[in-house]
């Protein structure tokens, strides 16, 4: 394999902080700016979503906008100081491509990953192969895609309905054999990981729609997943937050929170926990 010699220097930066961005706008207007500047660094740390998650969810993130090269390997080095491993970098990535990015978004992450790893190698910073490795309950299968109707488990809720989606019923009915080619694949893909738990696939997943406004009730269903595989209100709050501030803004900020305002009000009405984050905010900005 043939690895691009127009390799990027690793920069270092904290991936909580504001950066440049946010500290350049204090030349225009001192005064005015300054105590906005504090207020939006505030606003963009995350408060209880752990330092490796999100710095996981950013490299999917970056990964799929095609981002220059500089910024992905930034965000990918973020992650390894944070405690990710190759692994699960290189599994949240091909998640995320499998969702929105496709093979671009593949090559554009693992083209970082390497990058950022032959780096940190010159510098003699590690990057580990693997971590801890998913405990027994990260490994519990999905459900495999229904092409046929399933009654849901009570309470249902909105996202539940119909069932199967009408796009798997189209591909079983016109291409069965791409659609078997394609449930065997995602079977292996899931059965392989390392790395990746549930709780960091669904958190991804409510951060891609939350980005690219994915409607109701389709973004619904993985709020819900996200919260029963273990993520609190208060994680998936910083997650569509982190998203917003990689693409899509108040647009996504929006989209996002309004599906979780609904979620947990569905699970309320119907007596599903609604997991929270213990005792007040966690991290506090620097």
């Amino acid at each position: 394999m043939v690895i691009s010699e127009h390799r990027i220097p690793v920069v270092r930066a904290d991936l909580h902080s504001a950066d440049d961005w946010i500290s350049g706008i204090r030349r225009y207007d001192a005064a005015f700016f300054g105590p906005w500047d504090e207020q939006l660094r505030r606003s963009l740390t995350s408060k209880v979503l752990d330092e490796k998650s999100a710095s996981v969810i950013v490299v999917g993130l970056h990964s799929l906008l095609h981002v220059q090269p500089v910024e992905i390997e930034r965000s990918v080095d973020s992650a390894f100081e944070h405690g990710a491993s190759i692994a699960e970098l290189l599994e949240a990535i091909l998640h995320v491509a499998i969702l929105e990015g496709g093979l671009h978004c593949i090559h554009d992450g693992f083209e970082a990953v390497e990058n950022t790893v032959a780096k940190r190698s010159e510098l003699g910073l590690p990057s580990p192969t693997n971590g801890q490795g998913l405990r027994p309950e990260d490994m519990i299968p999905e459900s495999p895609f229904a092409v046929e109707h399933v009654e849901p488990v009570p309470p249902v809720f909105p996202y539940m309905s119909p069932s199967p989606r009408l796009y798997m019923a189209v591909w079983d009915k016109f291409a069965p054999a791409s659609l078997a080619a394609f449930r065997q694949f995602r079977a292996v893909q899931f059965n392989s990981r390392q790395e990746l738990s549930r709780r960091s696939q669904e958190l991804l997943i409510v951060a891609v729609d939350a980005m690219i406004l994915w409607p109701a009730p389709l973004i619904d269903h993985h709020v819900h997943a996200a919260f029963n595989v273990g993520a609190t209100l208060e994680e998936q709050v910083d997650t569509v937050l982190l998203a917003a501030t990689q693409q899509g803004g108040v647009a996504a900020l929006h989209h996002g929170l309004a599906a979780l305002d609904r979620v947990v009000k569905e699970r309320e009405e119907a007596g599903v926990l609604v997991p929270r984050s213990a005792g007040p905010d966690v991290r506090q900005p620097e």
